[in-house]
């Protein structure tokens, strides 16, 4: 009985974990678009397009850290590498944008 109630207790927490998850991600999403909004001035044309390629790139990020080792110095340098390039002197590693 006492496994039974153990295992449910963790199944709720990770239920409760994947939402929590989802809205942290849902609410980056929507503040990337409200500000592409207003600093570039995205609108309802390009808006869909946006959201697609938010959703892409999340998947991208996710799939590098599924499948790279506990210290994940392949994300580090594939995403350190890409925003160098976006950034340029107002880049920040790893380091200071994860703290």
């Amino acid at each position: 009985m006492k496994n039974a109630y153990a295992k449910k207790l963790q199944n709720d927490m990770r239920r409760h974990a994947a939402a929590r998850q989802h809205i942290a991600i849902q609410m980056s999403k929507d503040a990337a678009m409200l500000e592409a909004h207003e600093v570039f001035k995205m609108g309802p044309g390009r808006a869909p397009a946006f959201s697609e390629a938010f959703d892409q790139a999340l998947r991208e990020i996710s799939q590098f850290t599924v499948e790279d080792t506990p210290d994940m110095e392949y994300t580090k340098a594939k995403l350190d590498a890409r925003l160098r390039e976006i950034c340029g002197d107002g880049f920040a590693p790893w380091e200071e944008r994860y703290g």
